[in-house]
């Protein structure tokens, strides 16, 4: 299939299109589309005007700005964060804590007693965000602020979240922060 500029189009089911590096690709059955911008990002959701990625398991890009190395985690870092997230953070990390630092999304929802756990997710996300930015004017905390992840089911890779997963290493850290909170 050719795209032409300034012409609306259909594609067919099954058929792949890429235009300047983006791929546009429809399912044998034309239910599902999916999208691949260049580096290796996908388009997993589309929601109004708002679309959720899926991010490849890659260095950040340095784009003139140094990441810097990852953060040296300790007890002390990891109670900052906590200390910058909202309660719900807390709530969240727990509940994973509990379960040895990896649980499904249902399994978390039960709980911590949340419907929907992005609100505790975002707060965690900006509070280390913040906590790596500070003193930095380049934030290169945005690209550390990821310390747990949010996995998708192996066999449905654009689907809803299936679990959460905070590195083993992190685990005692976050627990001991947790004790030190009283939380």
């Amino acid at each position: 299939m050719t795209i032409e500029p300034g012409r609306e189009q259909q594609s067919n089911a099954g058929d792949t299109v890429t235009v300047v590096g983006w791929t546009f690709t429809v399912s044998g059955d034309g239910r599902q589309a999916e999208v691949r911008a260049p580096g290796g990002i996908v388009v997993t959701a589309v929601s109004g005007s708002t679309a959720t990625l899926s991010l490849p398991d890659v260095e950040p890009p340095s784009n003139g700005l140094d990441a810097g190395p990852p953060p040296k985690w300790d007890v002390d870092l990891a109670e900052l964060i906590l200390r910058r997230a909202r309660p719900v953070g807390s709530v969240f990390i727990r509940a994973l804590v509990d379960q040895g630092g990896t649980a499904t999304a249902e399994k978390l929802r039960e709980l911590t007693g949340l419907d929907a756990l992005n609100q505790a997710t975002q707060t965690l996300t900006q509070a280390a965000s913040a906590v790596f930015s500070e003193g930095d004017r380049h934030r290169r905390g945005r690209y550390w602020r990821h310390f747990f992840a949010a996995r998708t089911h192996p066999d449905q890779p654009r689907g809803r979240v299936y679990d959460y997963h905070l590195p083993e290493e992190l685990v005692p850290l976050f627990a001991d922060a947790l004790v030190r909170l009283g939380r």
